[in-house]
């Protein structure tokens, strides 16, 4: 009896009986597990606004294809910036950029051509500043898996210095598939008499798919950027031409190079790491030139066919260009 009454008062004094003086339970919260929140994906650049924007279609352009519209774009150009419509348009021929022209596609826009282009649809020649947004590229080897070779210049966006005037514009969220000639879809350019060659170009966040052989290809250029594009079945990124050609302080940073196919260059000659290849500088025509200032940066390179990435320029360790953090897996090989 008195062993029940000590323990009872023992529980009423601990408040784990009812009464006025009952102690309240309170649970132990279960801890919140801290989420880290989803990063925002990086939409790249936003287009600039267009001044006296021009519609092509009203000097001529045909949205369906049929005929060719490069007069049409020539003359909506030389009024202002350009703002494609929706619908196909053919241009076969070149169309020459002046200082400061944007060109803008809304969607559903494309933008091909189909027979031996007079060597490019776009060219920058000399001409500063400026934007290629949103646009859809389209040539021969359009949508075909196994891309072919031709041996002609067939160059899209036609990049070059003159007097050593020339670049300083944005390429952004545009689509290159199935470019036909050689060189590349984007070739920034400067002869040896017209040095330096384009600078601050920003080229970001493009697809180029199905490449006769390059999809960017820097001749000459200074302090260019190449950054967030994909390549499928496309070459590149930087070689000169001759010793005469500056080439330096460009940075081709966070690309993604796949080789499934293989370029059409590679599927008329051989798959081998000259054919599909990914570089910041390995000769010019063969000679040694100097690419020690160019920078390749958290790149990857990858796909089940042969394919290169060409760190070793010609003449030895001081012309290579640095290569840092690249990813070289598959059928890819360092060289």
């Amino acid at each position: 009896m008195n062993t029940i009454r000590i323990f009872l008062s023992v529980l009423v004094m601990s408040g784990a009986v009812g009464g006025a003086g009952a102690f309240a339970y309170t649970p132990t919260p279960t801890p919140t597990a801290t989420l880290s929140p989803t990063p925002t994906p990086d939409p790249g650049p936003t287009p600039p606004p267009l001044a006296n924007a021009q519609n092509p279609v009203d000097y001529g352009a045909d949205p369906t294809g049929a005929a060719n519209s490069a007069a049409a774009f020539q003359s909506a150009i030389n009024a202002g910036d350009l703002d494609v419509p929706a619908g196909i348009f053919r241009i076969d021929g070149s169309v020459n950029i002046v200082d400061n022209t944007n060109i803008r596609c809304e969607p559903g826009a494309v933008l091909r051509y189909t027979t031996i282009v007079p060597f490019a649809m776009f060219m920058w020649n000399g001409s500063t500043g400026g934007s290629v947004f949103n646009c859809q590229f389209r040539g021969p080897n359009y949508n075909h898996a196994v891309p072919t070779y031709t041996p002609v210049g067939q160059v899209i966006l036609y990049i070059q210095s003159i007097g050593g005037h020339g670049g300083s514009l944005t390429i952004a969220a545009n689509d290159f598939n199935g470019m036909g000639g050689w060189t590349g879809a984007v070739v920034i350019y400067g002869s040896s008499a017209s040095q330096p060659g384009p600078t601050n170009v920003l080229i970001t966040y493009n697809t180029f798919e199905h490449c006769s052989s390059d999809a960017i290809q820097i001749d000459s250029g200074e302090y260019n950027i190449v950054s967030h594009n994909t390549f499928q079945d496309c070459s590149g990124m930087i070689e000169a031409d001759n010793t005469g050609q500056q080439n330096t302080g460009n940075v081709i940073n966070s690309n993604h190079s796949t080789f499934t196919y293989g370029t059409g260059a590679a599927n008329q000659f051989g798959q081998n790491s000259w054919n599909n290849v990914f570089t910041c500088g390995a000769s010019c025509s063969g000679a040694a030139c100097n690419y020690s200032g160019n920078t390749c940066s958290n790149n990857i390179v990858d796909g089940p066919k042969q394919s290169g990435l060409l760190e070793s320029a010609v003449g030895g360790s001081q012309n290579n260009a640095t290569y840092v953090n690249n990813t070289c897996t598959q059928g890819c090989s360092v060289h």
